[in-house]
């Protein structure tokens, strides 16, 4: 068969089957459609979280942690356990570094006693506030910084 003879056979197909051949077409588009804004999404949530972890060390050389892991019941990933003070101490005699600053993190959600706990979403992290606004890695958006440990 020649090409032209071919043209003429789909031409002819797609004028006898229109309905089909819209369906398809419209299946085809809804299909990229939805697969472009699910990347878009991803990408979109990707680089929030990338600018959430980075913003919260900007300004951070080092970090020094417990290689000790306590993982709670019911829990896929373990916070470390507590530094030996004396660590504290030789580190805050390394010439040309800050005081070192106490921290701890744990897991936290703020939410009504009787609303469900999330399983999924965002990291629910919390912490302990450090003065210093260089390593403090926590922005006031509105109110006060604390004034005094809670009891």
């Amino acid at each position: 068969m020649s090409t032209p003879a071919v043209l003429r056979l789909a031409r002819s197909s797609l004028r006898a089957h229109r309905r089909r051949f819209l369906g398809t077409f419209a299946a085809v588009l809804l299909g990229v459609a939805f697969l472009t804004g699910t990347l878009v999404m991803g990408d979109t949530l990707r680089a929030s979280f990338d600018s959430m972890f980075t913003s919260a060390t900007r300004g951070t050389d080092a970090i020094v942690r417990s290689s000790v892991t306590v993982t709670a019941a019911g829990e896929a990933q373990g916070s470390r356990g507590p530094v030996d003070a004396a660590l504290a101490e030789r580190l805050a005699e390394v010439p040309g570094s800050p005081p070192p600053r106490p921290g701890s993190r744990a897991r936290a959600s703020c939410s009504p006693p009787t609303a469900p706990r999330r399983r999924q979403g965002p990291p629910t992290l919390a912490g302990n506030w450090i003065e210093d606004p260089a390593l403090n890695p926590y922005r006031l958006a509105e109110g006060r910084a604390p004034r005094a440990p809670a009891r």
